[in-house]
């Protein structure tokens, strides 16, 4: 899922918003969309795996009951899904701040097996760099 935004400019009044920390501003001025991305026909249930795995672990204390904390959970670079179609395997990983994916064809796999469905977009084109370019209600972006 995305959650695409776009603030849009202030009126007059709400200057004092982005002046005085104890002013809130006005939700209006901010548009969402939301899109998904599914992967159509793929497996439901890959098996996932951290890849890369990185110093630091993660602690959750979750109220006050300590069978429900759970601590020294490892963190990685990048998630992977073995088989999301045959011999096909998805990796996730963060790029300068943003999520990106990889689809690692196996040789001999057959990459037209890779069907991406969009929900929350009112087109979808490909742009001469490549990139895809969702149409959104906030206008067009690409992915």
């Amino acid at each position: 899922m995305m959650l695409l935004q776009h603030r849009e400019a202030p009126a007059t009044k709400d200057l004092l918003a982005m002046t005085d920390p104890t002013v809130l501003p006005d939700p209006t001025l901010i548009k969402q969309a939301v899109v998904r991305m599914k992967l159509e026909g793929a497996n439901p249930s890959p098996a996932i795996d951290g890849l890369e795995q990185l110093p630091g672990i993660v602690n959750y204390f979750i109220g006050n009951d300590p069978a429900k904390w759970r601590t020294k959970i490892p963190t990685y670079a990048k998630v992977q899904y073995e088989e999301v179609y045959p011999s096909i395997d998805l990796a996730y990983y963060g790029n300068q701040g943003k999520l990106e994916y990889d689809f690692i064809v196996a040789p001999g796999a057959d990459p037209n097996q890779i069907m991406l469905a969009f929900e929350g977009t009112s087109d979808i084109k490909v742009a001469e760099s490549g990139d895809l370019l969702l149409t959104t209600a906030l206008g067009t972006a690409a992915r």
